[in-house]
């Protein structure tokens, strides 16, 4: 296999690595919103059905 082929193909590994390392964070980061929006919307609910003041 020569060199530049070599190098193409770890340069590209590498590339796939952070790509699938950000796509990671973004979903974990849309997952913490997602918890994190879901019970905002619980305590909206509450709040016009007479509930808690309380926050989260």
């Amino acid at each position: 296999m020569p060199i530049n082929y070599a190098l193409f193909i770890m340069e590209n590994n590498e590339l796939e690595h952070e790509i699938s390392s950000f796509y990671n964070e973004l979903i974990n980061s849309k997952k913490e919103y997602l918890q994190l929006f879901s019970r905002l919307q619980i305590q909206i609910e509450g709040w016009f059905r007479g509930g808690t003041n309380e926050l989260f």
